[in-house]
């Protein structure tokens, strides 16, 4: 297994946003894919804050082409709820099965269902770095990311992934040369005289 994103990005503030199909697509600027393999997850740093609301937040972690077009979208996963700007908040796992091309470009990031957006979704950030807020209604089914909104601010999130490993080559055929084995395999009635 291997992790490709932003694990360990120095919390130095947290962003929050709320409000019926507000800003559910939160995503990495673009990047190139490390290697070819299959990425198995994608884990974000997030909480929910229910601002005195009660009920669960789900999100899927998700993977954005360079356009904002979802390529896939994970295992959903209820986000668990913190006090407002503790931060850092609780890495989320995604876990997907899914094949990425080296240097395909990609965004890393998460979809919250705004069905079911009980608070105010809260992330850490660190900066400097790039994060692209959109709005997708409905589902995290294949469609456009949405208005992307640009900030200058890194969020927690990475993928982890297997690396495709080439089968290994074949051994050449093994050819005996030592004439002495030879001799001893025809005195032994192996090989004929």
């Amino acid at each position: 297994m291997a992790t490709y994103g932003w694990q360990a990005i120095g919390w130095s503030s947290s962003w929050e946003f709320w409000g019926w199909n507000t800003e559910n697509n939160i995503s990495t600027g673009n990047f190139l894919a490390p290697d070819n393999g299959t990425v198995t997850a994608v884990v974000f740093n997030c909480a929910n804050y229910l601002n005195g609301q009660s009920g669960p937040m789900v999100a899927n972690g998700c993977i954005w082409d360079g356009s904002g077009n979802l390529l896939v979208a994970g295992s959903q996963v209820t986000l668990p709820t913190d006090t407002q700007h503790a931060g850092p908040y609780a890495w989320n796992t995604s876990t997907m099965a899914w094949a990425m091309t080296v240097g395909q470009v990609m965004r890393l990031g998460w979809w919250r269902n705004p069905a079911l957006a009980a608070g105010d979704n809260i992330f850490g950030y660190a900066t400097p770095g790039q994060t692209l807020l959109g709005t997708t209604a409905n589902s995290v089914a294949a469609g456009a990311f949405g208005q992307d909104s640009s900030q200058t601010l890194q969020i927690g999130v990475y993928m982890v992934y297997t690396p495709a490993v080439p089968p290994p080559a074949p051994a050449p055929p093994r050819q005996i040369q030592d004439r002495q084995v030879l001799w001893e395999l025809m005195r032994d009635g192996a090989l004929p005289r």
